[in-house]
């Protein structure tokens, strides 16, 4: 599945980043249900919530880029819980995700 993600990049770059969106979303929420904390709850709220309402405001000042790194940025409190307890998971589909990107990587050198 990783390496399905990877290679999405390859035919539509923005299909790609909404499908990495909501995998991180999906794996977020996943880690905080697991880890029923109240502090990583609280967290992801406030990530989450000032994501919301920076978002016009970053997005008409410098670009949408930003404004989608600002809203996966909300993932990293249960993307940190999730990645403590499958470490090797992660590793490998990064790097299978990494290995899908890598041919127009390759091409655009």
């Amino acid at each position: 599945m990783a390496l399905g993600i990877g290679l999405t990049a390859n035919a539509q770059t923005y299909a790609f980043l909404f499908v990495v969106m909501a995998v991180a979303y999906f794996a977020a929420l996943a880690g905080l249900s697991r880890a029923q904390s109240r502090v990583s709850l609280f967290d992801y709220l406030v990530v989450i919530t000032l994501s919301l309402v920076l978002s016009p405001r970053i997005r008409n000042f410098v670009s949408q880029l930003p404004v989608y790194t600002l809203a996966l940025s909300a993932c990293v409190p249960g993307a940190v819980v999730l990645f403590s307890d499958h470490r090797r998971l992660f590793v490998e589909s990064s790097l299978a995700i990494g290995l899908g990107i890598f041919p127009p990587v390759i091409v655009t050198f």
